[in-house]
């Protein structure tokens, strides 16, 4: 019969908890908390129909990848289109990003997403 000393509980005890909190340590370190503050289009070039979107994204959050998503909608709001850019933002900055799109043909406007990469 294995006999446990106090010692022994209380070192196996340590070594359990150290090990369940290294392998959570995602949830002690923080990430990004984008939101999108402002967007706007513009027309880039004349013959392609490429627009540049510039949205400016303020991280609420930790410093760290965010993904930036810029859609091309059709008149039922449905996307034809995409484009996907992953930029680094400091914790409690806010930046301007300017990521061009091609316009399809049917495009009726643009939407712009914010979420942690």
């Amino acid at each position: 019969m294995v006999e446990w000393s106090r010692r022994d509980a209380i070192t196996l005890a340590t070594v359990a908890v150290a090990s369940g909190v290294g392998g959570c340590t995602g949830l002690f370190v923080g990430q990004p908390d984008p939101e999108l503050v402002e967007m706007e289009q513009r027309i880039a070039t004349s013959g392609r129909r490429t627009v540049a979107a510039t949205v400016t994204v303020e991280n609420q959050g930790a410093t760290g990848d965010v993904l930036v998503t810029i859609r091309a909608l059709d008149s039922d709001d449905e996307p034809i289109k995409s484009v996907d850019e992953v930029h680094e933002i400091e914790g409690g900055e806010s930046v301007e990003l300017t990521i061009p799109i091609e316009a399809p043909e049917g495009t009726d406007r643009f939407e712009a997403l914010v979420e942690p990469a």
